[in-house]
């Protein structure tokens, strides 16, 4: 079982224990990065008689401990279970169900379904176990509930998620309809299959040119940034948007603060010159109910 070797630990945590200098020296904490001065936590290797306060040195190990113990947990719940070829697969290894560790982490791993825990992957496992072990034939009855099925985001649909969609609707009874666009995928890796979303570009294809959702000092800059020819977007002239600003920084602590700072700088002449922050403070006052969720700092 692999355990980081660092975790984050706050400025305040760091001021509490004694400083920089003390962590540092009894090997608490490590600097992080070249051009930014960070620290991380380290999990071992601790020489803790330069803390001389016994509460700072029992938080340490309590701090520690906490971390270990999320970790483990965390690589129990990744490790993916395929209940149908009796596979354990951890780390993109698979190990055979029947050996000593598998039986071991399908152990743990049922003890913490029983506590409500499970990942994006044990979802999709048990869903697809739950339809083969009850023998349910959905795709045979769910078209006399459902006449349409709409997806939305399809891009991002991975290969699991399609055959599961399947299981569940048979697309000769069902109409289906998808919405998508392939140069918004955000899936990558494992979940990444390029030839689902070459779908997204067959002939039958319906292209979307017209946008609900921003203006044209949006749509102008994307008919030319994007991969693929873009050139016929045309965006909502019933949308006051602003131009996008890309954020540059070697100091992600800055982002927020400068992202905030749009918020409250960046004028919409479309609007009576107001900004973002204008608009949630005139939302949140006509909302007190607060149905519209809308926040600018």
């Amino acid at each position: 079982m692999v355990i980081n070797k660092g975790y984050p630990i706050s400025d305040d945590e760091i001021s509490a224990w004694g400083g920089v200098d003390i962590l540092t020296a009894a090997k608490v904490i490590k600097k992080k990065g070249k051009k930014v001065e960070k620290y991380e936590f380290k999990l071992k290797d601790y020489d803790l008689q330069n803390i001389d306060n016994s509460t700072i040195r029992a938080q340490i190990r309590a701090k520690r401990d906490y971390i270990k113990d999320c970790q483990e947990k965390e690589i129990i719940i990744n490790a993916k279970v395929n209940w149908q070829d009796v596979k354990v697969v951890i780390n993109q290894k698979h190990i055979n169900r029947t050996s000593e560790s598998a039986t071991e982490f399908i152990k743990l791993k049922e003890e913490m379904f029983k506590e409500g825990i499970l990942s994006f992957e044990d979802a999709y496992d048990l869903a697809f176990r739950y339809i083969r072990e009850q023998n349910l034939d959905f795709s045979g009855f769910s078209h006399k509930r459902f006449k349409y099925l709409f997806i939305d985001e399809v891009q991002d649909c991975d290969h699991q998620q399609e055959e599961l969609i399947k299981k569940l609707f048979d697309d000769e009874k069902v109409i289906v309809q998808r919405f998508g666009d392939y140069c918004q995928a955000i899936y990558d890796g494992e979940r990444n299959n390029e030839n689902d979303n070459d779908r997204l570009k067959a002939d039958n294809v319906l292209p979307i040119h017209n946008s609900n959702r921003f203006g044209e000092k949006i749509a102008k800059p994307l008919r030319s940034l994007c991969m693929e020819d873009n050139h016929q977007l045309v965006g909502n002239e019933d949308i006051c948007s602003v131009k996008p600003v890309i954020i540059t920084y070697e100091d992600p602590l800055v982002v927020l603060p400068k992202y905030a700072e749009l918020l409250r700088t960046t004028i919409i002449p479309e609007m009576g010159n107001i900004s973002v922050l204008d608009i949630a403070i005139r939302e949140r006052g006509e909302d007190p109910l607060h149905r519209i969720n809308i926040k600018a700092c």
